[in-house]
């Protein structure tokens, strides 16, 4: 089941969230007390993964595949978490206030 919801109506954090991971192809995972949540990714690779999970009939394949992907992930950040949303936020206003910085 899908739901589709306009980014205006999710706040500025998730806005600028939404901007980093179209831009840099780069999915946010986002965790509650409990653990991993949730996922944003961007729409190509949502659609990547919904054709992959449409060609494999088995859904224990899928999440072995999944797995596999998520390992090769954290594999290649060698280890380190992903940063808190407010990490990312903040690393986004300081790039944008280099970049304003410079056209002065």
């Amino acid at each position: 089941m899908e739901r589709c919801i306009r980014i205006q109506g999710g706040g500025p954090r998730l806005e600028d969230l939404a901007r980093q991971v179209a831009g840099q192809r780069e999915a946010i995972l986002i965790e509650w007390d409990e653990g991993p949540a949730v996922v944003l990714l961007a729409y190509d690779e949502y659609l990547r993964l919904r054709a992959a999970a449409r060609t494999t009939h088995q859904p224990e394949e899928a999440l072995r595949r999944l797995l596999q992907i998520g390992a090769a992930i954290r594999a290649a950040r060698g280890g380190q978490p992903l940063p808190s949303p407010e990490e990312v936020i903040q690393n986004m206003r300081e790039e944008r206030l280099a970049q304003l910085t410079d056209l002065r």
